[in-house]
This record gives structure tokens, sequence and C-alpha cells, in this order.
């Protein structure tokens, strides 16, 4: 079966309209977290990390399966991890 992942940056939804065949959706959720991962480390690499990135996964007869977010948040200039 083909699967979207449509991606939600910054509130901005760009759809997939191409999709990509999974044999299962266990298989296409797999494949998300890993491309959410690649998204992020691109954006992180790039000096440019969003505040937000999703993956809204949806198979091709219109069920959906789930959304796979990340969020950012800049930490305070006094934030530091206490002592171990």
């Amino acid at each position: 079966m083909r699967y979207f992942f449509h991606l939600i940056e910054e509130g901005k939804l760009s759809p997939d309209d191409t999709g990509t065949e999974f044999p299962d959706a266990v298989s296409a959720r797999r494949a998300a977290l890993s491309t959410l991962c690649d998204l992020t480390s691109e954006r992180i690499t790039a000096l440019t990390p969003p505040s937000s990135i999703s993956l809204r996964i949806t198979a091709e007869d219109g069920q959906h399966l789930g959304v796979l977010s990340l969020t950012f948040e800049e930490a305070p200039p006094d934030w530091s991890l206490p002592p171990t």
C-alpha cells in the first residue's frame, strides 16, 4: 500500500503528492520516524532548526495513521543541567 508523509513545518503544510510503497502500516511508521529524524538533522546542520516539525502519515485509502512531531525550545541563558 502507498503511504504519504505530509510535512508540517512552522505551521505550514507541504503535502506529499507522491507517497511511498510499504508492506504495512508499521513499516510506514518506522520510515516516517527515520524521515523526521533526517529532516531535523538537516535543519540543525544548516543552523536553521524550526520551532516545530511534524509528519502526518496517511494511507492511500485516506486512513490517517498519526502524526510524528518534534518541538524545539531555546534554553534560557542561565539554564544548565544539575551536577551529577
